[in-house]
């Protein structure tokens, strides 16, 4: 008896462990699977990214020819929506004159160049967009300001561009300290919550804001702003999420990897709403569209979209909220 005992303990597997249990579910071809398309996954989002970049570009391109082609569009909101789509359509094609200086170089420019210049003109085009909703938001507060800041506007346009490459040039030259450039990420973020802080107040304020009828013409400038800067919130909420999940579990990244080209479409995809938006809201925007397009413009004849003044539209000139702008000066 006792040896039979001894027999049986001795044959009883002491080193199982939960990988071994013969009952347990087999997961291994699901996750098989998962990392299995996730080539095939990237290959497909990559041709729908450069399929949505054209579209982008596209419409940053054809909204920038639209303001400059004709005066009556020559506003201060809309120059910064010029800069704007210029911006937006450097940070498309910044990726390809990397590769292409690249390539001419042998690979001697590292790729810490491309991240800088990448964030830095990010963070100028949100700035503009920013500046866009201020700027029609107090001067739909005080519209007798206008007249002041109008011989000022090409200095403080100047002077934030000028901010900006000094700190590109700063960043640039200290891009090999690892902890100067999470410095900097931490600080463009603080400011992109702040501006979203300020835009919202900006929203709400705006409930007790008497407009004029000038100041409802230009209404879009907010608006604009505001599609800007919100579409890069999912964006923000997706990295921080991300970071802060980094180590949590395999799956759980590859999920967030399937996921990322969602906020990002939404961030940097937001130019053809905004080509909707400012067709639907402004009828000069329309009349451009449909001149571009070779359409009729008889429901507008009594207006002229070559007309660099503007002072008509309003009974008495201190409800003028933007006045004509000389691109060439």
């Amino acid at each position: 008896m006792e040896a039979a005992t001894e027999s049986t303990t001795e044959d009883y597997p002491t080193n199982l462990t939960i990988d071994d249990d013969p009952f347990g579910d087999d997961y291994t071809s699901v996750s098989e699977d998962l990392f299995y398309y996730y080539y095939y996954y990237d290959v497909i989002v990559l041709i729908l990214r450069l399929i949505l970049c054209v579209l982008f570009v596209s419409a940053s391109i054809f909204l920038a020819i639209v303001i400059l082609r004709f005066k009556r569009l020559h506003t201060r909101s809309n120059i910064y929506i010029l800069h704007m789509c210029f911006l937006h359509v450097f940070v498309y094609t910044l990726p390809l004159l990397y590769f292409i200086i690249y390539v001419m170089i042998r690979g001697h420019l590292h790729e810490s160049a491309f991240f800088q210049t990448l964030s830095t003109t990010l963070s100028l085009y949100i700035t503009i967009g920013f500046l866009l909703g201020v700027d029609w938001f107090v001067f739909a507060r005080k519209p007798n300001w206008v007249g002041t800041y109008d011989r000022y506007f090409k200095y403080v346009l100047a002077f934030v561009y000028l901010i900006f490459i000094l700190e590109w040039a700063v960043a640039f030259f200290y891009s090999r300290v690892y902890h100067l450039v999470v410095l900097r990420s931490l600080v463009f973020s603080i400011f992109y919550i702040l501006y979203i802080t300020v835009l919202i107040v900006l929203n709400i304020l705006k409930r007790w804001l008497f407009l004029t009828s000038a100041s409802k013409r230009t209404e879009y400038a907010f608006i604009v702003s505001n599609i800007t800067l919100f579409s890069f919130l999912p964006l923000l909420i997706f990295h921080t999420i991300n970071e802060f999940t980094l180590h949590v579990s395999p799956y759980f990244n590859l999920f967030m990897h399937y996921l990322e080209p969602v906020p990002s479409t939404i961030a940097l995809g937001h130019p053809i709403l905004i080509v909707h938006l400012l067709g639907k809201e402004n009828k000069y925007f329309r009349m451009a569209y449909s001149k571009m397009f070779k359409r009729s413009l008889r429901n507008y004849i009594d207006d002229n979209l070559d007309d660099s003044s503007d002072r008509g539209n309003d009974s008495s000139a201190n409800l003028i909220t933007e006045t004509r702008i000389d691109l060439n000066r």
